[in-house]
């Protein structure tokens, strides 16, 4: 064999294995994404499928109370009420309505979220939801928020703000006349007279697209192997 051909071939099986692991690595990390999400659903189908419970005095191992169906007892703040903004329903921009309520016989407040509202975008102010006054009985899950924050732009959040472009924990915190707990609650159904949706997204949801993904780039490898095998078959007759 020419000697060309060799150092045509040898590179060619560098660019080749790169580009193969870099593929295999890619398909990887979609296809855990696409497992964590149906582990997940999993664990949510069981926690609903389960009675509900008290919400538990002790919350500091909150991926363990993950989707956990409790019933709790108390009294919003409507002081303290925001807009959670960028939630996408059905393709419709809208908010999440976040109220926050000190759990009864505790000095804790727990984030509520009561669902869901589209955005009208021809008013200029933000849309006034009402709070139901006096002690309230609440019946959700647990759900724990995203330990990384998304903003558009270089969008910030005032500590009394309104609206919120993203969940910070830390921040909303600071805000509260009392300890907040570090997970939030979603109500199983919504409120009477609310007008707010509640229709939560599942776990597995686009499940099917990382399947997709994966099987997309495990097909790249195994292009850029037959390509090089063809390549290499070809040059030697040259």
């Amino acid at each position: 064999m020419k000697p060309e051909n060799i150092r045509f071939i040898a590179f060619g099986l560098v660019v080749t294995l790169a580009v193969v692991i870099m593929c295999v690595r890619l398909g990887n990390w979609q296809d855990s994404k696409a497992q964590l999400k149906q582990q997940l659903q999993s664990q949510l189908d069981q926690r609903m499928a389960s009675a509900p419970v008290d919400l538990p005095a002790q919350m500091d191992q909150p991926e363990q109370l993950r989707y956990l169906s409790v019933n709790v007892r108390g009294v919003y703040l409507p002081e303290q009420q925001f807009l959670l903004d960028n939630q996408v329903y059905q393709d419709k921009a809208g908010y999440y309505v976040m109220t926050p309520l000190r759990v009864a016989g505790r000095e804790q407040i727990i984030l509520v979220n009561r669902g869901w509202l589209a955005k009208d975008f021809n008013q200029s102010q933000l849309p006034q939801v009402a709070v139901p006054s006096g002690e309230q009985q609440l019946a959700g899950h647990l759900w724990l928020p995203p330990s990384k924050i998304y903003r558009l732009g270089n969008q910030t959040d005032a500590a009394d703000a309104n609206m919120r472009q993203a969940l910070d924990m830390g921040s909303i915190a600071k805000a509260m006349p009392a300890p907040l707990l570090p997970m939030i609650l979603r109500l199983q159904q919504a409120e009477a007279n609310s007008g707010l949706l509640v229709d939560w997204p599942r776990p597995d949801d686009r499940i099917a697209t990382h399947l997709g993904y994966t099987y997309q780039w495990y097909g790249f490898a195994v292009a850029a192997v037959l390509i090089f095998l063809v390549t290499c078959w070809r040059r030697r007759w040259k």
